[in-house]
């Protein structure tokens, strides 16, 4: 904290202590190339308390997630990848799995199973991801061998095309 300068932004405008933003930092030690107000895509919310060392630094409260992992709904309110995650990966019969939305805001589940109880993983699957979305978008599901790696060779559980809904302010957590 005593070598950037850490901001949460909406449209490149503070949030208030507690709300979430994109996380943007200024490198005061980059002489040569200076580092101003770089966004890399994370989400965050800083703490409300100060620390309990008594210091005047600001804290991190959480990192919700990256941008473009934020599911959008019709109504405007992103939901965090991170409630997708808890859900998903107590799964049973579910050895990976992957969630896309597309621009028109349905989503495509897509899971590699693990064991022969297929049928229902796949409702309990569902039931899971209405428990998140509600019955606000389309789902669709499909068992498949294998989940496309990004070129870190990661698989994003949570990807999101659609561009509706405020960016941050109207964040479920």
């Amino acid at each position: 904290v005593d070598s950037v300068v850490l901001e949460l932004l909406e449209d490149d405008k503070p949030v208030p202590r507690g709300d979430a933003g994109e996380v943007v930092v200024t490198v005061l030690g980059n002489y040569a190339m200076p580092l101003i107000r770089y966004g890399h895509g994370d989400i965050a919310v800083m703490s409300e308390n100060p620390p309990a060392c008594g210091r005047g630094f600001k804290r991190m409260k959480s990192i919700l997630g990256r941008d473009n992992d934020f599911i959008s709904l019709p109504t405007g309110r992103r939901l965090s990848p991170h409630p997708f995650h808890a859900l998903m990966d107590v799964s049973v019969g579910v050895a990976a799995w992957q969630l896309t939305q597309q621009e028109d805001y349905s989503l495509d589940l897509i899971a590699i199973p693990r064991g022969q109880e297929r049928e229902e993983a796949s409702r309990n699957l569902i039931t899971s991801l209405l428990q998140v979305v509600g019955d606000h978008l389309n789902i669709r599901f499909r068992w498949v061998e294998t989940i496309e790696r990004d070129p870190l060779g990661k698989i994003r559980c949570v990807i999101s095309h659609a561009t509706g809904g405020k960016k941050n302010s109207a964040l479920l957590r």
